[in-house]
């Protein structure tokens, strides 16, 4: 059983009591518009202190089967009766309802944001390599025949880089918040190949 109330979605579980215990439950599963997902259990029978009894997983007291056939009685309740008690029940409690809060939904990553992340981090790592470049040149400790490999290997993959993000920008053109990530990308890679150029311009490249 589901329905709406209030914004929330709820779904109805019906769960047996225990052993030794006269009570039977049911558990709401609330969902809220942003996807949080909560349970709650509430008992469905106060009062019936006589043991129970049970068919197809729903437990009912045995004050409500009394002198009557066990069978007929039970088969009424579980039907028209208990769901009607449920549903009132149900429809009352879940606005006041104290609420346990499970897991949130975790949302799924798409394969664009995937790259996308993958080129950041590609970025960053571009970007520690150009300081130590520069601290390099700047303390003049390294071979100049050493450092201007290391510029050519850089340059060939931020190159790569701009093809990639370039490509990514033509797949995503209709989707507003993967394209501004993906500008951003293109900014850095903008500021880093400046970079570049300086550095090959001391180099002789």
């Amino acid at each position: 059983m589901s329905f709406t109330i209030s914004n929330l979605s709820v779904s109805l579980v019906l769960s047996p009591g225990r052993k030794h215990h006269w009570d039977s439950f049911y558990t709401y599963n609330l969902t809220e518009p942003n996807g949080a997902v909560y349970r709650v259990a509430r008992s469905l029978f106060n009062g019936a202190k006589e043991g129970h009894h049970a068919t197809n997983g729903v437990y009912v007291g045995r004050k409500y089967l009394e002198n009557e056939n066990t069978q007929q009685r039970l088969q009424q309740y579980t039907t028209q009766a208990y769901a009607k008690e449920r549903n009132d029940r149900v429809h009352n409690e879940v606005r006041s309802i104290a609420l346990i809060k499970s897991a949130p939904v975790v949302p799924t990553v798409s394969p664009h944001q995937v790259l996308i992340n993958t080129l950041q981090a590609q970025l960053s790592a571009s970007n520690q390599i150009v300081a130590q470049l520069q601290q390099a040149l700047d303390q003049q400790n390294q071979d100049i025949n050493g450092l201007r490999q290391q510029v050519v290997a850089l340059q060939n993959t931020i190159n790569g880089l701009n093809q990639q993000i370039v490509g990514l920008l033509t797949q995503v053109a209709v989707i507003p918040g993967l394209q501004a990530q993906i500008t951003a990308l293109a900014t850095q890679v903008t500021n880093l190949t400046a970079v570049m150029m300086r550095i090959n311009a001391r180099l002789g490249i």
